[in-house]
């Protein structure tokens, strides 16, 4: 299997989510499996050399339309997308072929007091999430958030972090 990550992390610090990669590119090694992570350009980042130790092929790409023909031409059995900035792009790039596509929300989207369904958020959730298996969340109320936003309630999907 081939298993992608793609994830607009700008952290310099690991924080909790890179330890989660590196133990999964470790257990996809193990299995046999490519793993390749996409990740943008930071300033001082000391987790690349973390994810390649796990056998992960990293790329560091500049921007959604590098991470989109990087997508493209790897050609994952599985994409998984995580902070979002990337997942139109990606998910455009990825429509036509058989490849399995997650969307993964790590935080909430409450920005000036709340979350409202709009237009434009019924055209990302509905119409560029129609390709989307999963939308991921870290809890209940994000994955409320994104049902508001327009993301389809039977694909949305609590997995909690384990820190």
């Amino acid at each position: 299997m081939r298993v992608l990550h793609l994830a607009d992390f700008g952290n310099p610090s690991p924080g909790g989510f890179v330890p989660l990669l590196a133990a999964l590119g470790r257990r996809l090694a193990a299995r046999g499996d490519a793993f390749a992570v996409a990740v943008p350009a930071v300033d001082g980042a000391t987790w690349h050399e973390t994810l390649r130790a796990t056998g992960a092929e990293l790329h560091v790409v500049g921007n959604a339309v590098e991470a989109a023909r990087f997508a493209r031409a790897w050609r994952p059995d599985v994409a998984h997308l995580h902070f979002f900035g990337w997942e139109l792009a990606v998910t455009r790039a990825l429509w036509r072929t058989s490849a399995r596509v997650l969307w993964h929300a790590h935080s909430t989207s409450r920005r000036n007091g709340g979350v409202r369904r709009s237009p434009k958020s019924v055209a990302k959730y509905r119409l560029g999430g129609a390709r989307v298996e999963r939308f991921v969340t870290v809890t209940t109320a994000v994955g409320e958030e994104l049902a508001t936003l327009g993301a389809p309630r039977d694909r949305i999907a609590v997995v909690r972090n384990a820190v």
